[in-house]
């Protein structure tokens, strides 16, 4: 992109590499311009920004319901998972995309709860979601979507889909889509469009192998979230469940996250634990909850 000046269309070995959007090679290009190379440094700082910012929007979003030390201990967690440590540090473009799809998922919420403006509300879920999707693709804004449908559904709020500030959100998307995807159309054709959208998705759902897949992939899991995954089997407790009522609209809204999204790598032969990477914030989050719940349980009673 750098020699050649075209920051449309990505290219290896000057043929077109309709894999993905562009979003992960513009930030390591950019870092290139500025450092003047495109060296390891560059390769990998995109990454570890995304990460640190996904640890500040972590900390803000949850404190905006619990405690200092519940929204503390929910960004530590997002930051010292196993695969957190081990993703964060490279060239990979699954930092970046949590950064996004976390901030679409979590401002959008965050702003329901607090009854911001609803279109201001829907303009952050949506144009967030569509810079995920220019980084990784579909999987940002049918994720998004079809949280908030179903969280909205629970609520019995459902109206707040169909209003004006949902169109412009909705509007706010295509135009951030389209200011890339039309000269990117223009540049090649048809099949490399279809090909950056839905090229490697189309290569991991199939049957042989299937029920291996579904036995092993939530032990895959639940590694990838050590070594504070064992902290969820608190939510099993009543008490803890008791300790949480006060805060059951989050706690629905972080459930309901995980729960719809899941399936979608559950049931996908080719999935990798790194794939389910966008939704760890909400892991973190409610493993920041049972940090409270303990809190709550442990500190001493005044006489």
């Amino acid at each position: 992109m750098i020699e050649s000046g075209d920051w449309i269309t990505v290219r290896q070995q000057g043929q077109v590499f309709a894999e993905r959007p562009p979003m992960g090679v513009w930030g390591i290009a950019v870092t290139g311009l500025i450092r003047g190379e495109v060296d390891t440094l560059a390769i990998r700082l995109p990454s570890v920004l995304a990460i640190i910012l996904t640890c500040l929007l972590v900390y803000g979003y949850a404190r905006g319901f619990i405690s200092h030390l519940g929204a503390f201990a929910a960004a530590l967690v997002f930051a010292t998972m196993g695969q957190v440590l081990q993703i964060g540090r490279m060239g990979e473009s699954e930092s970046l995309f949590t950064l996004f799809f976390a901030s679409s998922l979590l401002l959008w919420h965050l702003a329901y709860e607090r009854s911001w403006n609803p279109t201001v509300m829907w303009s952050l879920g949506f144009g967030f979601s569509a810079l995920a999707a220019l980084v990784k693709g579909p999987q940002a804004p049918v994720y998004f979507a079809t949280i908030t449908v179903v969280y909205l559904y629970l609520r019995k709020d459902w109206r707040q889909l169909f209003t004006s500030s949902s169109l412009v959100g909705a509007g706010m998307f295509t135009v951030i889509i389209a200011a890339w995807q039309v000269p990117y159309y223009l540049k090649t054709d048809a099949a490399s469009v279809m090909a950056t959208w839905t090229g490697l998705a189309s290569d991991r759902f199939g049957i042989g192998g299937l029920l291996e897949h579904i036995a092993k992939f939530p032990l895959e899991t639940v590694t990838c979230w050590l070594p504070w995954s064992p902290l969820l089997v608190a939510l099993l407790s009543r008490q803890t469940r008791k300790l949480l009522r006060d805060q059951s609209a989050m706690c629905t809204f972080l459930l309901t996250s995980l729960c719809v999204t899941y399936p979608s790598v559950w049931f996908a032969v080719g999935a990798r634990g790194r794939y389910f990477m966008p939704l760890y914030p909400i892991v973190a989050v409610l493993i920041g909850l049972v940090t409270v719940s303990y809190t709550h349980l442990t500190l001493p009673t005044k006489a």
